[in-house]
């Protein structure tokens, strides 16, 4: 009674929007967000900087460019800070100034909120922090690779960035940062504009913890994968295609069925056709079905979990996501935070076969030191590795000691939400 009683009074905590009004200028502000619509989940607090309200301190700082206060499009107050670019592959930036009192990111993960109308010609979209002015010492955080689906034109996101993310010149103070630099830059081919909604910090959590997840049902999964992380009693999240299952080569139901009962994996949501190529009554017939699929064959526990085929989506069908799904899982490339800015947009490390064991073992040595979530993805474990989305099974057994050894939590999708919400 004890137990339920406390379960309750969790949900209704967690129910709450507790938005509050928007900033003037700079200063912290706490803000608690709601990351799914679809149930309560643990949720990421932003303490915000700044909203780019009126009388914010944010200045260009290049000769390149242009920077504005836009009235039209904006997501938090009556206005964003937006950044417009020349369309000739040259940066342009924009400083807050000196900060009194400086902020202390010690604990902290950064927080921003962008839209942009050209991801696909941007090469840079860069966060500065310093603690000396600009002088010699800052950090570097990074979102440069537009390939990952990760941002849509048009849409607001919201991007955490862990200090892992970061690559650091000099010695700065992590806990005294004095001034913060926006930078975007263009591929030359046309004039680009980024909008800043908002900046802030979250908390980190108490540790690290690691996911591993399989792509496909492949039948690897069952005799090279799971040989090798049972060994350490290890789970891991296999999003399954339902029409592969008991193909030659892939999965069967009792395979899929022992993974689960005796070897603690979860059966996930996955579909072999791009949605974005389908209309929308299609998309979503497609993901009921794969689904369904699930439940009806007693795979209750991953079912309510997406992987998005190729990463590829739109608003609509990131609507269909949370209507359907606790997460959804795309192909950006990136230690996740925890919790995420948005359960439906979860970030990976996808292994490749030039993947090598020590780029893992690097990886897993940011999320246990930086207290990130790694979900590590996998799809084929075979001997001798022939295309990019197969792993050797020598370098999966180098990557599964490495990891037994490091002590990081190792935990499914549906475990690390539920174990989650006594970490936050």
């Amino acid at each position: 009674m004890k137990i339920f009683f406390l379960w309750v009074v969790l949900i209704i905590f967690m129910s709450g929007n507790g938005f509050a009004s928007p900033m003037q200028g700079m200063g912290i502000k706490q803000y608690n967000t709601r990351v799914s619509a679809f149930a309560p989940l643990p949720r990421f607090i932003e303490n915000r900087i700044s909203d780019f309200s009126v009388g914010h301190p944010f200045t260009k700082q290049s000769a390149a460019g242009t920077v504005t206060n836009d009235t039209t499009t904006h997501l938090n107050g009556t206005q964003s800070f937006k950044i417009t670019t020349d369309g000739d592959n040259v940066a342009v930036t924009a400083r807050s100034g000196l900060l009194s009192p400086t902020l202390d990111f010690t604990g902290q993960e950064l927080v921003l909120q962008i839209n942009t109308d050209a991801i696909e010609v941007m090469n840079e979209i860069t966060v500065y922090m310093t603690s000396d002015n600009f002088a010699a010492d800052f950090y570097i955080f990074p979102f440069d690779d537009p390939s990952t689906n990760f941002i849509k034109n048009g849409d607001w996101v919201t991007l955490t960035m862990n200090f892992s993310d970061a690559s650091i010149t000099g010695s700065p103070n992590r806990a005294a940062i004095n001034n913060i630099q926006l930078r975007i830059r263009d591929n030359g081919s046309q004039v680009a504009n980024v909008n800043f909604a908002s900046i802030g910090m979250t908390p980190e959590p108490s540790a690290g913890l690691l996911t591993f997840a399989f792509d496909d049902g492949w039948v690897s999964q069952y005799d090279e994968a799971k040989k090798k992380l049972s060994e350490n009693g290890f789970p891991a999240t296999a999003y399954v295609i339902k029409d592969n299952i008991g193909l030659s080569g892939f999965l069967t139901l009792n395979q899929m069925h022992e993974l689960e009962n005796l070897h603690g994996w979860e059966m996930a949501t996955h579909h072999g056709t791009d949605l974005t190529t389908v209309g929308l009554a299609d998309a979503e017939t497609l993901i009921k079905q794969e689904k369904q699929w699930l439940i009806d064959n007693g795979f209750n526990r991953g079912a309510d979990h997406f992987a998005i085929p190729n990463g590829a989506f739109n608003q609509s069908l990131l609507d269909l996501f949370r209507k359907y799904f606790r997460t959804a899982r795309g192909i950006a490339g990136t230690a996740e935070t925890f919790p995420p800015a948005d359960w439906h947009r979860l970030r990976i490390f996808n292994v490749l076969n030039t993947t090598t064991a020590t780029a893992i073992a690097n990886a897993v040595d940011d999320a246990r030191t930086n207290n990130t979530w790694l979900i590590l993805l996998f799809h084929k474990i075979v001997a001798s590795p022939t295309v990019s989305t197969e792993y050797s099974i020598t370098n999966f057994g180098t990557v599964v000691d490495d990891i037994a050894t490091d002590g990081i939590a190792v935990k499914t999708i549906s475990q690390a939400i539920i174990d989650g919400l006594g970490t936050l």
